[in-house]
């Protein structure tokens, strides 16, 4: 792993080993987390921080803190970064209407003014009010487009780069026949799952079932919700039972050594208690250092029915 700052004119500084370093990824926070700490002096402002495996990028972000402290041990240095994710974060996107919008339209104006040069989406346009209200991050702004346009979620790759979705390509595989595993466990969130979701209807306000939990039904478990009408209670709906089975059943793996997952990724775990357990995706992946020892947590969870 190589470690890098950049200044705020652009030079770059050779970091070193850090005596202790964390990384946070997770599927529900857009933005990557990272800590590190260095010994050694420098008076250099650093305000972007590089992660490197071999020539793989697998954290570029933006300082929040920096730090030092001196005593009689030597000189400490300490950071606190987010991913590039951030940016879309922290900034406030103007309000307006778009009569007819489409991902490369919405990249050009919430996107590339931070900076960000890439993307994969699809580039259709579609037809329909979008509005971007007061008060709605960047970040809300791109989101909502693709939840509402493309059925999918957006994610900014280690790179800086924007997906509209997951890529299939990347999978893992844990315990038996893969990464070896140090310790597993495997909890279920029984309560978490809803069996229906009920819209009620414009014409006549009759509330009529919209979305079935395959999981809660295939499980025996009734939990319904309601929605009053509005243009989107269905999508609402929607994402009321999704979020109900994004991660009713989650397996949390501990490893030697830092894994470079990432959240959306597919996972196997098989193990001895556990059999094989499969249609897994990786949720959470925290990678860390520490005097020298590097290891990591990783997070999967079964989506829907399983």
């Amino acid at each position: 792993m190589r470690f890098e700052g950049i200044t705020p004119r652009g030079e770059t500084i050779d970091l070193g080993e850090p005596v202790s370093a964390r990384m946070d990824r997770a599927a529900d926070a857009p933005a990557d987390a990272l800590n590190l700490s260095f010994l050694g002096s420098g008076s250099e402002q650093i305000t972007r921080l590089l992660v490197y495996d071999g020539t793989r990028t697998v954290f570029d972000g933006l300082v929040d803190e920096a730090g030092s402290t001196a005593d009689s041990g030597g000189f400490l240095r300490s950071f606190s970064a987010r991913s590039r994710a951030a940016l879309l974060l922290d900034n406030e996107a103007r309000p307006q209407k778009y009569a007819g919008v489409s991902f490369p339209m919405l990249f050009s104006r919430h996107a590339a003014p931070y900076g960000f040069t890439s993307y994969s989406a699809p580039n259709q346009m579609f037809l329909g009010e979008f509005c971007v209200q007061k008060g709605e991050s960047e970040w809300t702004v791109l989101e909502n487009f693709c939840r509402r346009f493309l059925h999918t979620r957006l994610t900014v790759r280690p790179d800086g780069s924007l997906y509209a979705g997951t890529d299939p390509s990347r999978s893992w595989r844990f315990g038996d026949g893969g990464i070896a595993v140090i310790s597993a466990s495997v909890a279920y969130r029984f309560c978490d799952l809803l069996s229906e979701a009920w819209v009620q209807q414009k014409q006549n306000g009759a509330y009529t079932p919209a979305v079935r939990g395959e999981a809660a039904q295939n499980l025996g478990i009734r939990r319904r919700r309601f929605f009053s009408f509005s243009e989107l209670a269905y999508r609402r709906a929607q994402d009321a039972v999704e979020n109900s089975e994004s991660g009713w059943m989650t397996v949390t793996l501990e490893l030697s050594g830092w894994i470079n997952a990432l959240p959306g990724d597919s996972g196997t775990f098989s193990g001895a208690g556990y059999g094989t357990l499969e249609g897994l995706r990786v949720s959470r992946v925290v990678n860390t250092l520490d005097s020298g020892i590097q290891t990591s947590r990783v997070v999967l969870r079964r989506e829907g029915a399983g």
